[in-house]
């Protein structure tokens, strides 16, 4: 089952909310009934920040990141970060895959750890500093810095 990130319009409609959730809607046929269960996320500005600061890492990347999508990027990126489980393999060797993270269901301060670590790993391969990367957050989250309490 697809999942897709969705706003609701001023004029009710829903919008995709990230670049990757567009994709998905353009794979879909126009008129297609669609039967949802959704989640409330909890604070949209911390979940756009997030999801903006992936965005801007996977179209900055370098050539040498041969991820080829978003979402394979965004999880290299939070195991990058630590955020992994080890699991052994049948011939005994371990390796890592990413933890399952449900964003909706984070407390806000696990959150807010994971957008750190994740934005220093960003950081740290983008060569910028983390001023430049937040302010390139808020321009393409076009979020207000006005409404920012974290």
């Amino acid at each position: 089952m697809a999942e897709l990130n969705v706003i609701i319009r001023p004029d009710g409609l829903l919008e995709p909310s990230l670049e990757e959730d567009w994709d998905e809607v353009n794979r879909l046929g126009r008129g297609e009934i669609l039967v949802m269960k959704y989640t409330q996320v909890r604070d949209p500005l911390n979940h756009r920040r997030y999801f903006a600061m992936h965005k801007i890492a996977y179209d900055n990347r370098p050539a040498s990141d041969l991820t080829q999508d978003r979402r394979g990027f965004r999880k290299m990126i939070e195991m990058t970060a630590g955020y992994r489980t080890a699991v052994q393999t049948f011939k005994g060797e371990i390796i890592y895959i990413p933890k399952s993270i449900k964003y909706e269901q984070l407390e806000e301060p696990e959150f807010q750890e994971i957008k750190k670590a994740c934005g220093d790993v960003i950081v740290q391969r983008m060569g910028l500093t983390d001023e430049d990367l937040q302010d390139q957050i808020l321009l393409l989250a076009n979020i207000n810095p006005r409404l920012l309490t974290t």
